[in-house]
């Protein structure tokens, strides 16, 4: 049984301080309200992370 999400807990299962010489740099993607309520969407119909992460790099890649 798995322990939960604790208030320190990210959804990315990222460190709160990671090393920033390991931070992804550059210009983070920006999701048009079309693809933003497709990501809720599928946030909201229990999607894994996996997948939602998988959905989300389909729609930039093919512009969606």
């Amino acid at each position: 049984m798995s322990k939960g999400r604790t208030t320190g807990d990210r959804l990315d299962g990222g460190e709160k301080n990671p090393d920033p010489s390991k931070v992804k740099q550059g210009e983070p993607e920006i999701l048009t309200p079309e693809q933003q309520d497709k990501v809720m969407e599928a946030t909201l119909n229990g999607l894994s992370e996996k997948k939602i992460k998988a959905l989300i790099s389909k729609m930039l890649e093919e512009g969606e």
